[in-house]
């Protein structure tokens, strides 16, 4: 224990270098003139002087000063190192390790973007696209004579079958009903999907964790959710069925939501339990 504070040390060593601080310090640095306790912290001290470093690392060869520096040095290489194995950048955290591979995915991701889009350019407005299908459709545009109008609104269309069922809208007409609840509905495919409330069915799963949903739109936002890899599955399924000579998009278009005879379509069609399946963390199997 310190006779002048106290202070109570478990080996003799320490108590003798604390007593130090109590003591004249009479080593001064014939350089700057510093005072220290000890011979020892001066000759530390003098290093900086004479820019000596005595100390070398046996893992790495970097050299130190001082002897304290060393060793706090010598524990980071105890430390695990992450490698990036497309840079061959070193990282002692796991977090900043993973964070960096991000950084490589959003790149790729945009490069894969950028070559992909370069051949998939509108020939009447040079407008670029994501898939050939789309971009197909979009030609179709420039191509096409006068839109289908309806003579009750004024609102123009892209096919005739699209202004029929707009017109729904106008006449209230709902022909297609529930045979399970009664509800009636002016699209079919709005009927359909609300009949997977009663049956349960869920069609459209994701690739990546196997969620389930009732509509391939809500599943295809879920899908971006998973980042990059979701994204980067979606963009491949178009460009496979734009191959295929199949429609991607989802069978509720913008155009379908404007023709609904009301809002009522649109939640059975685009149900809730979908839109809280693209949020939630388990699939509900029971509506």
């Amino acid at each position: 224990m310190c006779e002048v504070c106290g202070k109570a040390f478990k080996v003799r060593d320490g108590l003798k270098s604390h007593f130090l601080t109590h003591s004249e310090k009479k080593f001064k640095c014939d350089t700057c003139g510093k005072l220290f306790h000890s011979i020892v912290k001066l000759k530390a001290h003098a290093t900086l002087h004479t820019r000596e470093k005595p100390y070398i690392c046996d893992i790495c060869g970097k050299a130190f000063a001082q002897l304290g520096n060393l060793n706090v040095h010598i524990k980071r290489h105890e430390q695990p190192v992450f490698i990036c194995t497309i840079c061959s950048k070193r990282f002692r955290q796991e977090k900043r390790y993973q964070s960096h591979l991000k950084k490589h995915e959003e790149k790729e991701y945009r490069q894969y973007l950028k070559e992909t889009c370069k051949s998939l350019t509108c020939r009447y407005c040079s407008k670029s696209f994501k898939s050939a299908y789309v971009l197909t459709k979009h030609e179709n545009k420039h191509r096409q004579g006068p839109k289908p109008i309806c003579n009750e609104c004024g609102k123009t269309f892209r096919t005739l079958q699209n202004l029929k069922r707009h017109m729904m809208i106008h006449t209230g007409e709902r022909p297609y009903v529930c045979d399970v609840c009664g509800k009636a509905f002016n699209q079919l495919q709005y009927l359909n999907t609300h009949v997977m409330i009663h049956t349960g069915e869920k069609p459209y799963s994701c690739e990546i964790c196997g969620k389930s949903f009732r509509q391939n739109q809500n599943r295809r936002q879920h899908m971006k959710s998973h980042g990059v890899k979701g994204r980067k599955l979606l963009e491949l399924e178009k460009h496979r069925n734009s191959t295929n000579g199949n429609n991607m998009e989802d069978s509720t278009s913008l155009e379908d939501v404007e023709n609904s005879t009301n809002v009522e379509d649109m939640e059975d069609s685009i149900s809730v339990e979908d839109v809280e399946d693209c949020t939630s963390d388990e699939t509900d199997d029971d509506i």
